[in-house]
């Protein structure tokens, strides 16, 4: 099998097969590697693969509502110590240390200055 059968299969990997693009990575580290250590016969580079597709990858940001909805969905301590990080993180422009802790029953949030 030379160059143009792993290519070949590669790119069948991501085309038919529809793996993620890091299973297809991990198939080609794991070729080039049995070519070059294994069978001493180091495959030229690998430049006609088809890549699999990568997932586009969305930060996860709620809008004020949302998370007015979340927050009201929850009472007592939980609800106290949601709406407090809450705050601190939108009035206080993440230039502080902020570190939370739970002993037993009790939760400490401390912001330090800097």
């Amino acid at each position: 099998m030379g160059p143009a059968e792993v290519e070949a299969f590669l790119t069948h990997l991501a085309v038919q097969g529809k793996v993620a693009a890091s299973t297809q990575n991990q198939a080609c580290s794991a070729l080039l590697f049995l070519y070059k250590e294994v069978l001493g016969q180091p495959l030229p580079w690998l430049d006609n693969i088809e890549q699999a597709k990568r997932p586009q990858r969305l930060p996860v940001v709620l809008t004020h509502a949302e998370v007015k909805a979340v927050l009201s969905g929850l009472d007592g301590t939980h609800q106290l110590a949601a709406n407090l990080l809450y705050e601190v993180s939108v009035l206080t422009p993440w230039t502080y240390p902020l570190s939370l802790s739970k002993r037993s029953d009790r939760i400490r949030i401390r912001l330090r200055s800097l």
